[in-house]
């Protein structure tokens, strides 16, 4: 805001309406919903440029943005998502598991469950090499699903695939089939489409060629909701049968389970960050690390950019002053997503202007971006090396778990969705 404002009085331009829409355009574009948030109006534009050093400018653009409601139209109208919260499941081997934070009657709502459309349950697939035994060849095939798949809603005789974005995740399974082994005479919730979303009737009388159109447009996902299905009392844990197909498959997958060997190819990536076992490229020579973990190093994609015709692809450029890395925070840089793989070329320790050692260590890394060009930076600190999962190595995509998908009632599932003969 501020700089846009010196850049007006700098080049004598008048603050219009069309002036801020056509900056707000441009802004939107670039730096997507961070851009949305600036003013469009001159009256908003003035008040916002006001705003004393002592107070954030931030949080009222933010404000700005939000439509207020008093508590009693956002109880008419609002879907309450806090009845549940975790804890460890009454349930043997189920882990975690959702509890009642109150009173819940039957026929109230336990949670919305707002889902990310899935075209083809295909996606899930994990495929690797196959031993075929009667040619001795090996070809690809599926040998196995995604984790992410047990979370998901879907029908043995559809393709769809309906994934939850809210805590309804936490519910774990139990049926009246197998009552005796989650208490209280089986479930005490089910699964239906929301009533509360007035687009749930048109998704629900559409074709699957039409379904399929509207979400690869992008369309905004269905819905569902988690109702009572008797009084929950609070404390309570509240349990969805999975279906009969579901609870066949868990049950083979119990008899036949082997617990894997541990050969020392697979350490967990928080057991890495903890030891901080950072080695160089020479070091790692002959002592590798773990196959499923990279070394990584915080990464701002800006530092790149240039002239493409100055960095040919493959080149290495180089910098002395890595040590601003440790304050990345102050770039905007996120330490989850602004990272990218890296190597250790040197660790050393720096001498002080007194000629004693530092006790904090630095290292020249190289830092592989896009374009396989890379950028080798010198006193980067240690602070800004971490380890992360290698692609297609985290426990989502173990090859021999359990995965299979929550199956819909078959009377809540349109029957012109169902194209498979075929069972999961």
């Amino acid at each position: 805001m501020r700089t846009i404002n010196e850049e007006f009085l700098k080049n004598n331009i008048e603050a219009t309406g069309d002036i801020l829409k056509a900056v707000n355009s441009i802004l939107y574009a670039t730096e997507g919903q961070r851009g949305s948030l600036l003013p469009d109006t001159v009256d908003d534009y003035l008040r916002l440029l006001e705003t004393p050093p002592t107070q954030s400018m931030t949080k009222l653009l933010a404000e700005s943005t939000v439509q207020k409601h008093s508590v009693e139209w956002i109880k008419a109208n609002g879907v309450c998502l806090d009845s549940i919260r975790p804890g460890k499941s009454n349930i043997l081997g189920a882990g975690r598991g959702a509890f009642a934070q109150g009173f819940i009657r039957e026929g109230d709502i336990v949670s919305p469950v707002l889902l990310i459309n899935v075209v083809d349950r295909t996606l899930f697939n994990i495929y690797g090499g196959i031993l075929d035994d009667d040619t001795g060849k090996v070809e690809e095939g599926v040998i196995g699903q995604q984790l992410l798949l047990n979370y998901c809603f879907g029908h043995t005789g559809s393709q769809l695939l309906f994934c939850p974005q809210t805590n309804s995740i936490l519910l774990n399974h139990c049926s009246k089939r197998q009552s005796s082994q989650c208490g209280n005479g089986g479930p005490n919730a089910k699964v239906q489409w929301a009533h509360w979303d007035d687009t749930s009737a048109e998704w629900l009388g559409m074709s699957l060629d039409d379904v399929i159109e509207k979400i690869v447009a992008g369309s905004r996902g269905l819905t569902m909701e988690i109702v009572a299905t008797r009084d929950i009392l609070s404390g309570e844990e509240v349990i969805i049968d999975y279906g009969e197909n579901w609870e066949r498959a868990w049950e083979a997958h119990v008899q036949s389970w082997e617990a894997p060997i541990n050969d020392g190819t697979y350490v967990p990536v928080r057991a890495m960050i903890e030891s901080n076992d950072l080695r160089t490229a020479d070091e790692l020579e002959s002592n590798p690390y773990p196959d499923n973990v990279q070394l990584v190093c915080l990464f701002w994609e800006s530092e790149f950019e240039g002239d493409e015709e100055e960095n040919d692809e493959g080149s290495e450029e180089e910098t002395t002053s890595g040590e601003h890395w440790v304050s990345a925070s102050e770039k905007g840089i996120d330490a989850e997503s602004h990272t990218a793989p890296c190597e250790i070329v040197e660790s050393y320790k720096r001498h002080d202007p007194e000629g004693r050692y530092e006790g904090r260590w630095y290292h020249t890394v190289r830092i592989f971006g896009s374009m396989n060009r890379t950028l080798l930076l010198k006193d980067y600190p240690e602070e800004s090396i971490s380890f992360r999962m290698k692609e297609y190595t985290s426990d989502m995509h173990l090859p021999n778990a359990f995965c299979h998908f929550i199956e819909s009632d078959d009377i809540i599932f349109p029957d012109p969705w169902k194209n498979l003969s075929d069972t999961y």
